[in-house]
């Protein structure tokens, strides 16, 4: 990554040292270092102190973290609505967000992402430009939150990992004002996940560490588990089994009245999934193959389905089994003809890199591998 040369002007105008930042942040000076170096980016979490300690928005930390001089950075100047935000805008923002998960079923990500993402920008932009009416503040920004998760989630599928994070942090900051901690909560299991899955295991375990600090029911408290597992498996720790079987054992415990609408996200099936990717990871191929296949018999026709395949496929060539490999590169372009999930595009063109890097796969499977990745790509 290039230098940020805005970022460290910006912390300066403010009068503050990186010392100064880092202590106000409560993280450390070589922190703000490695920000200002280009080296790493600021987490979703702390993206909307940091824009508030800066004194800037968040767009304009955007710009600041993208390398932007500092006279690029400026306070944008639009035209907007002028009727306060109050229950019909609320309402009609929620009904968007059903239609984005309808949708997301049917499209995948990929065709939608940039919708959801102009939907939660303009919400974002009524509550900024014409205000809330009163008593309704708190109901405005957890339904801005919702729009922002909703792309972050779609931004996953549509494998764009910087636009996922700056949406995160935007649904982090609208949860924040209204006291959603639920939500908050729901954001940051998003994120770790999509660390996890884009090579970043060691910021994905952090985050999830730092939850796991807070009280948390049973079920919470295993999804964070899973993560903080997925995160281990994802750097070769064997820890991992340790802290999955704690997962488990916490899931085991049910749900409580008082948890989050959206915990029924972690049922059985998607523990049986997170399995198998724990087991991928943690290169024990053959455990991960029957793993998968319980989960595909679960899930016959989804877009998880489809998701799913390549990594079967990967652990199949990985455990020499060519036969069945070729097999299932078969039912990944049954799948992918109707797909639209960068995310599954990512993940053929992984599949077919391994089969080329594999000496002893067959002539068949390597062709049918390439064929495949060429449509992907």
């Amino acid at each position: 990554m290039e230098k940020r040369p805005g970022l460290a002007a910006r912390r300066k105008a403010v009068g503050l040292s990186q010392e100064g930042l880092a202590e106000a942040l409560e993280t450390a000076r070589s922190t703000v270092a490695r920000w200002e170096r280009g080296e790493v980016a600021p987490q979703p979490a702390t993206r909307a102190p940091l824009a508030e300690i800066l004194q800037i928005s968040l767009d304009d930390l955007d710009h600041l973290l993208n390398g932007d001089e500092p006279e690029k950075v400026h306070d944008p100047v639009q035209v907007g609505p002028t009727e306060p935000v109050g229950p019909l805008h609320t309402e009609r923002a929620r009904d968007r967000v059903k239609q984005l998960l309808a949708m997301e079923r049917t499209f995948g990500g990929t065709r939608i992402a940039d919708l959801a993402v102009d939907s939660a920008r303009a919400f974002e932009r009524r509550i900024t430009d014409a205000g809330v009416r009163p008593g309704y503040k708190s109901e405005a920004h957890a339904v801005a939150a919702e729009l922002f998760e909703i792309s972050g989630w779609l931004l996953v599928d549509a494998a764009r990992p910087t636009d996922v994070d700056h949406a995160n942090s935007r649904a982090l900051h609208h949860a924040a004002v209204a006291g959603d901690h639920g939500m908050e909560i729901f954001v940051l299991q998003n994120e770790s996940m999509h660390l996890c899955e884009t090579g970043r295991a060691t910021e994905a375990l952090y985050l999830a560490r730092g939850v796991l600090d807070q009280p948390l029911s049973p079920r919470l408290s295993a999804m964070f588990h899973v993560r903080e597992a997925r995160a281990l498996a994802a750097r070769g720790d064997h820890e991992s089994r340790r802290v999955w079987q704690r997962a488990v054992a916490e899931f085991g415990d049910g749900v409580r009245d008082s948890d989050p609408y959206w915990v029924w996200w972690l049922d059985d099936e998607q523990m049986e999934l997170q399995k198998a990717l724990l087991l991928k990871d943690l290169d024990e191929h053959e455990l991960a193959i029957r793993a998968f296949r319980e989960y595909l018999e679960t899930r016959p026709d989804s877009l998880y389905c489809s998701l799913t395949l390549p990594n079967l496929a990967l652990s199949q060539v990985l455990a020499g089994a060519w036969r069945d490999a070729e097999g299932t590169v078969r039912d990944i372009v049954d799948a992918a003809d109707d797909s639209h999930s960068g995310r599954l595009n990512v993940r053929i063109v992984r599949l077919a890199d391994t089969v080329k890097r594999s000496p002893a796969a067959p002539r068949s499977l390597r062709d049918a591998a390439h064929a495949l990745a060429v449509f992907a790509g």
